[in-house]
C-alpha cells in the first residue's frame, strides 16, 4: 500500500474508533502493532481515540480482548503513553 493508502486507513481508523466495539478495538491495535508503516500514519489524535475507545470498552472485554489489546499496547509507545492512568 501506498504512503498515502495508510495515512487514508489510519484517518478511518481515527474517525471510527469512537464507535468500535471491544473486539475492533482489540483487533486494531493488534493490527497496528504489526504494521509498522499504518501505526506510523496514525496521528497523536487518533492513538488518543483508540486508547479512549479502550478504556470505554474494557468493562466488555472477554479474556482474549484484554490479552490482545495489552499485548498489542505493550508493542505500541505512541498509544500506550495515551491510555489515561487513571481510566
Amino acid at each position: 500500500m501506498s504512503p498515502p493508502g495508510w495515512k487514508r486507513l489510519a484517518e478511518a481508523v481515527e474517525r471510527t474508533a469512537s464507535q468500535m466495539n471491544q473486539q475492533n478495538i482489540a483487533n486494531s491495535l493488534n493490527a497496528l502493532c504489526k504494521l509498522e508503516v499504518a501505526a506510523a500514519a496514525v496521528s497523536p489524535t487518533g492513538w488518543a481515540g483508540l486508547a479512549k475507545a479502550a478504556e470505554r470498552t474494557a468493562h466488555e472485554m472477554d479474556p482474549q480482548g484484554i490479552v490482545n489489546t495489552l499485548n498489542a499496547l505493550s508493542k505500541l509507545e505512541a498509544a500506550a503513553a495515551t491510555v489515561s492512568s487513571t481510566g
